[in-house]
């Protein structure tokens, strides 16, 4: 790999966690505004379906 190539891997895993980071931010404040926990309630219906349905 070329420096150049470096460069830019490591850029786009510095971009990567970056994004990653933002959207745990955001997931962490809704869960907190989230008081009769729905959202975490669909998130574990919607694992549920996916595992039924990927087997």
């Amino acid at each position: 790999m070329n420096s150049v190539s470096k460069e830019k891997a490591n850029q786009n895993l510095q971009d990567f966690l970056s994004k990653l980071a933002l959207e745990e931010d955001t997931t962490k404040a809704r869960l907190e505004q989230d008081q009769m926990g729905f959202a975490l309630h669909v998130a574990f219906n919607e694992l549920d379906w996916q595992s039924y349905n990927m087997h």
